[in-house]
């Protein structure tokens, strides 16, 4: 683990203002084991890299990677999953990465964890 500088925090939460997903961008991302790094921007400001947060099902938006939510579905601009504690947000930046937007539900909503992801 390493720290991320406020200005990095910053910079993921812009990034993921400017990204959306397009239905057509679907067969680019499933079947495809995508490869993240997940910064923590609640209180550490940590960042762990290598983890393999996605792996969308071809079928369906299920997802089998290491992100507790593992149910997805298109939205307008991108793709929701919900878990009884969470909520991911996950869009395409204009580079073909994933970047994902991790809130905690409870007790109060709020933003605990970007991730920005690429294929091998």
């Amino acid at each position: 683990m390493e720290y991320i500088s406020p200005e990095k925090s910053k910079e993921l939460e812009e990034l993921f203002s400017k990204s959306s997903f397009e239905a057509s961008q679907s067969e680019a991302i499933k079947q495809k084991e995508w490869t993240c790094d997940m910064y923590g921007v609640r209180t550490r400001l940590q960042v762990q890299h290598g983890v393999k947060l996605y792996r969308f099902e071809s079928e369906s938006w299920q997802n089998s990677g290491a992100q507790p939510v593992e149910e997805y579905k298109p939205e307008s601009k991108e793709l929701l999953g919900q878990a009884p504690r969470f909520e991911d947000r996950v869009r395409v930046t204009d580079k073909g990465q994933l970047i994902s937007q991790l809130t905690v539900l409870h007790p109060n909503r709020q933003v605990v964890a970007y991730s920005l992801c690429s294929t091998p």
